[in-house]
């Protein structure tokens, strides 16, 4: 689920940065197909090519192997990236924030831990239904305990404090 949350993700930036490409290059034509994006996508390419945000080298190569990447893709791919960014879209910020994080972390990790993870969730990808649901059960469990934490720990222990006398506690403890 993530892998797609990530390519759509994905395509959100290769969108906004391909309409900085031309005016990365200094071009100020308009670009090339745009009129096969959705209204609301040339909106934004435009709004993009006026902004001329790509303006550093670094930026630049950024864009270019985006776009590259972009054109790379075969049209069910780029048809599921632009429906995991329409969906992306309608997520409340505080999800859409996460979700920016956790790509941003992504990005940042070596070429052979990303490799790595790919590898292992292509892995996961290839178990029987029932063990991946098995897996991600066992892992929402731990996610909750961890969000409990010891707040909830120190709320059980204190319940158990008041329904036992004084010093009980401690001399079970040390038994």
């Amino acid at each position: 689920m993530r892998a797609r949350w990530l390519s759509g993700l994905l395509v959100l930036l290769v969108l906004l940065l391909a309409g900085i490409l031309e005016v990365a290059w200094g071009q100020t034509t308009r670009m090339e197909g745009l009129e096969k994006l959705s209204p609301e996508e040339r909106a934004i390419a435009e709004r993009n090519l006026e902004g001329g945000a790509a303006s550093r080298p670094r930026e630049r190569a950024r864009v270019v192997e985006n776009y590259r990447h972009w054109k790379s893709m075969s049209a069910e791919e780029q048809r599921a990236a632009k429906e995991s960014f329409k969906r992306f879209k309608t997520l409340q910020p505080d999800e859409k924030a996460r979700i920016l994080h956790d790509f941003q972390r992504w990005n940042e990790l070596p070429d052979a831990r990303r490799q790595e993870l790919q590898k292992a969730y292509e892995r996961f990808q290839q178990l029987p239904p029932e063990r991946r649901e098995h897996i991600l059960k066992t892992y929402r469990q731990w996610e909750n305990d961890v969000a409990r934490g010891a707040g909830a720990r120190h709320e059980e222990l204190r319940a158990l404090e008041e329904h036992e006398p004084r010093g009980a506690c401690s001399q079970t403890q040390r038994a």
